[in-house]
């Protein structure tokens, strides 16, 4: 599913200093692998998925292939980890607002809130976590299901005080595995 837009104004990915410094082996390539997961989701937001390469991602994270190689066996493993940093991110953010006292209503409305809010200032993500996920692989796509089950547990918590005898149409029940607290 490939998206052409242009993406001007990007700013260029931030570089480690060249030749003798005072990082070590550890901090060089941990700095590479964030800089390579933060590129996939411009890369699939811009190419798609499918069309998306290692060479794009590694053009984006101004590292070299070595690099990629060091953190991950192919494209396929890179935006799996990209998706399940990202979706752990959202997870954060929706979590957040659950607080005791708050009623039902307070705790949907604010958690929905400040999700979208995360998703708007951030379309790359959203992209690569709601559009391209799902058909990038049988892996990744059952990646995505278990997500969507973790944010129904969530909206399960967060209706924790539902009146008795009171439930949900089966569709909405069906996607609101049993209770956690959050």
């Amino acid at each position: 599913m490939a998206k052409a837009r242009s993406k001007p104004g990007l700013s260029p990915p931030r570089r480690l200093p060249r030749g003798r410094h005072a990082l070590s082996a550890e901090e060089v390539t941990r700095d590479q692998r964030a800089r390579l997961l933060d590129a996939v989701p411009a890369v699939v937001a811009e190419k798609g998925y499918e069309a998306m390469s290692v060479a794009d991602i590694v053009k984006r994270a101004a590292v070299s292939r070595n690099a990629f190689y060091k953190s991950f066996s192919d494209k396929q493993d890179c935006f799996a980890t990209a998706h399940e940093e990202g979706h752990e991110r959202l997870f954060e953010i929706l979590a957040g607002p659950c607080e005791e006292g708050a009623s039902i209503e307070e705790r949907v409305e604010a958690s929905l809130a400040v999700g979208l809010e995360a998703l708007a200032a951030e379309p790359d993500l959203a992209r690569m976590l709601f559009v391209e996920a799902p058909s990038a692989g049988e892996q990744i796509a059952l990646q995505y299901h278990e997500w969507l089950r973790r944010y129904g547990t969530l909206l399960r918590a967060a209706a924790r005080e539902v009146p008795p005898g009171v439930s949900p149409a089966p569709e909405v029940e069906q996607a609101m595995p049993p209770t956690i607290t959050c």
